[in-house]
Formats: C-alpha cells, structure tokens, sequence
C-alpha cells in the first residue's frame, strides 16, 4: 500500500480520560474509556491482520476496532490482537454474547432447524472474565439483530417467531455481563427496518429497550444493489437511517448511535462505493440525533475476499477518503 501523509492520532495527550466512580470505584485500567467528541471506528477487522495495519487505523484517526469474529476464536488469537491494538492505543469491542457460542451453536453444525437460542452463562461469564481488565478494551457488544445471523436465523422458517432471541433473554445477557464487569459499556448491533414509518419497530427481529445498553450500532449501507449493477438507494443514509435513529432515541433518550458506513464490497449485492458516494453519506450521517460515532464497514484482512487497504481486494482510494473525511 502506498504510503500517504496521516495525521496521527494524538498520543503525547491523554487520550482517554478514565471516569472513576466515587464509591465502589475500581481501578483505572476496569474504567471504559470516555470520549467527549465524535469519535470513530473500523469494523469487521481480521483478527489476523498485520501489526502494520494496527498502526495505519490508528495513524488515520480511528480509535476502536470492531471485530466480527468472537468468542468462537482462540484466546491466545484474541489476546494477540488486543496486545497488538494496545500497543497503537486503540480501542476493541469484543463480543459480549452475540455470536453462536454463546447461544448454544457450537462447532460447525449442521444444527436441527428448530433449535432455539439458549443462553450458555458459564461460556460467556468465562469470556467477558478473560478479558474485563485488558487495557485494550472497550466493551461488550451482546446482540446482532436478534440472533440474525446465528445458524438458524435469516433463512430459517422459523426465524424470528421461534429461534430469534428475545428480550427476556437479552437482559439476561446483559445482567450476566454487568455482574462480571460493571465498568465497560455494552452495544446492541440492528439492521434498519427499512420503514421509517414504523412507530415501535423493536420486536423479535430487533429486541431493545431503554436502559438494556448504552449504545446501538446502527448499519447505514447506501452500497446494496438488487440488480447488482446500481445501488438501489444511494441516500439510504438521510432516508433511513435519520428517522430510524429516531425511533430508537425516542425508545431510549439516553442512548448514543454509531453510525456505520458502507467502505466495502462483497459482490452481486454489496457495490463498492466511491471516495463520493462515502464524502455523501458522511455528510448524511453527521446529521442523525445522538450520533456519538460514526463506524466503516469493513477492514477485512489478507486472506479474505475484501481487504481494504489493498487495491486488488480493496481500494486505497477508498481508505485515503476515509483519511480526509476524519482529518476535517
């Protein structure tokens, strides 16, 4: 990849200002990092990327990571990667409960259709107690879309009327994360609904309440195609995406939105965007209520079919905008 000029992020200033409780306090490195400006992140990053690339997100201004995989991978793997992000001062969310480890999926599958989600505590209290006092972490991202993307979700008969996680179950999740670590956030992760006419959109295939989470990761992909050829909506970022967010801070009016953004392609149905189709809904995205972060979706790594910071997976122009949309 060619070398392009970076501002880095800021390292001789405190970063990260720590939040101590008065009582009950715990120690600095148990305290969730506070941001008090707009703050950034890069998903589906590999969790086996070069230490360079590490050093790249953190050089463009990008402070938290947000993986795909979770608690399926192998500790030593995991503790790897967030020893690595340490070193560069970033930021990770791990996987508090979404994946289907923690659900009872277990292994390759195939699972019998009607198997329905059932919490495993012992599997997620080991987890979440592993790496609680890592410095490199940020928090706990505890649900996908209901378990939409677990083995017998979307394109299960019975999703989501019987094998989607409920509500009951997702604090239950959430209590027995907060039991194990009080001091990191915990993130619910939805897909939009596509109808922003929708009043109460929260039911099985999107449980949420107020006070479950602190933040929701909101995906705002303005790059999906029907025909393969165009993007069907290129401002699915204002059209959707505003008046969703919304209805999920009319829901909760304490929570803070993240925002992701389209920066890949995974073809017929995902385009890759243009350095203006991103400049587009960057700005689109700025304009929703209690955005506190805006995400791009995806880093991708060597062996993947999509990696963006190589032009024949990916595109360094691609990753130069992102540069220079965060450096404004």
């Amino acid at each position: 990849m060619r070398e392009t000029p970076m501002k880095l992020w800021l390292v001789s200033v405190p970063v990260f200002i720590f939040l101590f409780i008065l009582s009950n306090c715990g120690t600095p490195s148990e305290q969730p990092p506070i941001f008090h400006s707009r703050t950034y992140a890069m998903y589906n990053v590999g969790i086996h990327i070069p230490i360079n690339d590490f050093k790249v997100i953190a050089q463009i201004g990008i402070p938290i990571l947000v993986p795909s995989w979770g608690m399926e991978q192998n500790s030593l793997d995991i503790r790897d990667f967030l020893d690595k992000a340490d070193v560069f001062g970033l930021k990770v969310v791990l996987d508090g409960g979404y994946s289907a480890k923690a659900w009872g999926y277990d292994g390759l599958g195939p699972f019998p259709s009607d198997q329905v989600p059932e919490l495993q505590t012992d599997i997620v209290q080991t987890f979440v107690n592993t790496f609680k006092s890592h410095p490199a972490l940020y928090g706990w991202q505890i649900c996908y879309a209901g378990g939409a993307f677990l083995p017998n979700g979307l394109g299960n008969d019975l999703w989501p009327k019987k094998t989607a996680i409920k509500l009951e179950q997702l604090k239950e999740l959430s209590d027995l994360v907060r039991q194990s670590d009080p001091y990191h956030p915990q993130i619910i992760h939805m897909i939009p609904w596509n109808d922003p006419t929708i009043e109460d959109p929260f039911g099985l295939d999107n449980p949420f309440e107020a006070g479950i989470v602190q933040y929701v990761i909101l995906d705002l992909f303005s790059n999906y195609s029907s025909d393969g050829l165009t993007p069907d909506n290129p401002n699915f970022v204002s059209d959707i995406g505003k008046p969703e967010s919304e209805v999920i801070v009319n829901k909760d009016p304490m929570i803070n939105i993240w925002g992701v953004l389209a920066s890949f392609q995974e073809l017929p149905e995902y385009l890759l965007p243009s350095p203006d189709d991103l400049k587009r809904d960057f700005k689109a995205i700025n304009l929703l209520p209690s955005l506190q972060n805006i995400g791009f979706f995806g880093w991708g790594e060597p062996e993947s079919d999509f990696y963006l910071p190589d032009d024949e997976k990916g595109s360094v122009k691609l990753l130069n905008e992102i540069q220079d949309l965060i450096s404004q």
